[in-house]
């Protein structure tokens, strides 16, 4: 008995595919991409998404000086992104050249601030009691989420952030 149902599940599995491929075996023979691929579509029961159709022409418009002059009001000139451009090359090469400490200052409150020949300033940022000295080399490295470190010739390394 259960060797029948088993066969009657597999009988009707195999008719049911050859049901199924019957209408399908028809799109092998169309030749065009889109024909074929709407053929298999229909044979197998797909129904497409109604999608807007897309238009047949672009036109274009041409803008009235007006318009012009305030899309250029809110574009940069290409002054201005020489600039920019200039001012982000800057702090790149400032940050991978090599300073020497020139002071550090320790507050009362156990603050700590290097100032380096470049006059720039940093502020430690840690809790741990490492200091640089003077006449230190260091460079800046970034660290996860925007972190800034500087790393002097020994490969010590403290967590600071520059003060503007």
């Amino acid at each position: 008995m259960e060797y029948k149902r088993q066969l009657i599940l597999l009988i009707s599995l195999f008719v049911a595919g050859t049901v199924q491929a019957e209408p399908a075996s028809e799109c092998v023979r169309v030749s065009d991409n889109t024909a074929r691929l709407a053929c298999y579509d229909s044979a197998l029961g797909y129904k497409p998404k109604v999608r807007p159709e897309r238009p047949q022409a672009i036109r274009t418009v041409t803008a009235s000086p007006q318009k012009t002059a305030q899309a250029s009001q809110s574009e940069p000139t290409s002054k201005e992104v020489l600039v920019t451009a200039q001012r982000a090359y800057d702090a790149v090469v400032a940050n991978s050249k090599t300073m020497v400490i020139t002071k550090v200052v320790e507050t009362r409150q156990g603050k700590a601030y290097f100032y380096t020949h470049t006059d720039r300033i940093f502020k430690r940022m840690t809790d741990r009691s490492v200091v640089f000295k003077k006449d230190d080399q260091i460079q800046i490295q970034g660290g996860l989420l925007g972190s800034v470190f500087l790393v002097n010739q020994n490969g010590l390394r403290i967590k600071v952030r520059e003060m503007k």
